[in-house]
């Protein structure tokens, strides 16, 4: 049997344990979703020389696996003058001749891999809704924002610049939130209801057909829908708002403050030609000679009128901690958009919430704490949340919204 070939300056650098009790040398059967490098973070080490022969077993005649080009490795166990070793993804043995006193070091995990980034505007969805685009569509700039609009409309387009050229300033003034840089997203609005929806499906599915806009990615895409002409510039801010969610808060935030953002501006007052008041909440109708058209979110609040008339309003404690499915269920999503909206509105009106909404809605944008909880916590400081759910019931009676504008 050839003698082994001696290893020169080896440090091992292992706890002192008791032979054969940290691992066994069927490691390498582990199961494909246990994360070897993972656990190989918390070992102590060894400083192995270049063209060290790892053998399969404890043992100079067993089987050469590879020859190590050197450096630190972590160790799982010693036996008699060897230690198992893992190089990369595969554990074999060395031989080792302890040096005296032990040294401990940490093994440093490999860096994380991010995922890669995903490109902003999204675009795969850039590209399907332009595919909806007809021949006549206009093309258009506020700032960073690309506005296509498939209508030659040149008022429309007009209105959605102005209100696309607001939304710095809104945001800084009504959130106190802001940023340096300019809005980056793509608006894409259709006039055919078939091209809208074929848009619409490739951010949400079809359950969703009742939608006037969605949304995601950087793109927002939009219905003018002739028949709700006074709602379409309300439509495009709400999604708008959305890409501006996106763009000062970052990541994620719960359903009931995205949403209720983007509802709190669309219920604004706002002239014919985009200019936004967010001071007071719209609730005017229409007069088509004997006909009283009630614009929808008009006829949402009014049913939230009768909601808080009856106490039957959802409580802000259970609105505030609502996930997307139960949000957007559909028996009263409508309701929850808009009791959202008008909640927002409630706590930056209110006097002894605002500093501390405003507060909280800073922090979200700095990627603090954004739950529906955390900000419980904050208001109920305050006031006791019952007692806040009762002065919201009172405020939304005092917009004085008629209830026969309810919906049925």
């Amino acid at each position: 049997m050839p003698a082994p070939a001696p290893l020169l300056a080896v440090l091992l650098v292992v706890a002192q344990v008791p032979e054969d009790t940290v691992a066994d040398p069927e490691i390498l059967g582990t199961p494909a979703d246990w994360s070897i490098r993972g656990v190989a973070a918390t070992r102590p080490t060894l400083e192995l020389p270049a063209a060290t022969k790892v053998f399969e077993e404890p043992s100079s005649g067993s089987t050469v696996v590879m020859t190590f080009a050197g450096g630190r490795v972590p160790v799982w166990t010693t036996r008699l003058g060897w230690a198992q070793i893992l190089v990369g993804d595969s554990v074999g043995w060395v031989e080792i001749e302890p040096t005296g006193e032990l040294e401990v070091r940490p093994f440093p995990p490999e860096p994380a891999q991010a995922p890669p980034p995903v490109p902003y505007p999204d675009p795969e969805l850039v590209a399907a809704a332009r595919q909806q685009l007809s021949p006549q569509a206009t093309h258009t700039r506020a700032g960073g924002l690309e506005l296509h609009i498939d209508a030659d409309d040149r008022k429309l387009v007009a209105t959605f610049v102005t209100i696309a050229q607001q939304m710095a300033t809104v945001y800084r003034n009504r959130y106190g939130i802001g940023s340096d840089h300019d809005l980056t997203g793509v608006v894409f609005a259709f006039v055919d209801a078939a091209a809208f929806d074929a848009a619409r499906t490739q951010i949400l599915s079809t359950e969703a057909r009742s939608l006037a806009g969605v949304a995601s990615g950087g793109v927002a895409i939009v219905h003018i829908d002739r028949l709700r002409s006074p709602q379409v510039p309300r439509t495009f801010l709400h999604e708008l708002a959305h890409l501006w969610n996106h763009h000062l808060f970052g990541g994620e935030v719960p359903v009931w403050l995205e949403e209720g953002i983007a509802e709190d501006l669309a219920l604004s007052t706002m002239t014919s030609d985009g200019k936004i008041n967010t001071e007071r909440v719209a609730k005017q109708v229409h007069r088509d000679g004997p006909l009283t058209i009630v614009p929808a979110t008009t006829a949402i609040i009014a049913t939230l009128t009768r909601q808080a008339q009856r106490d039957e309003l959802t409580s802000s404690a259970e609105l505030l901690e609502m996930d997307q499915a139960s949000f957007m269920s559909s028996d009263r999503r409508l309701s929850h958009y808009v009791q959202s909206g008008l909640l927002v509105r409630f706590l930056l009106e209110e006097r002894d919430f605002a500093a501390t909404f405003r507060t909280f809605l800073a922090q979200v944008a700095a990627g603090g704490n954004a739950s529906g909880s955390h900000l419980l916590d904050a208001l109920g400081k305050i006031d006791a949340i019952s007692s806040l759910d009762r002065r919201f019931r009172d405020w939304v009676l005092d917009l004085r919204v008629p209830v026969d504008w309810a919906r049925p």
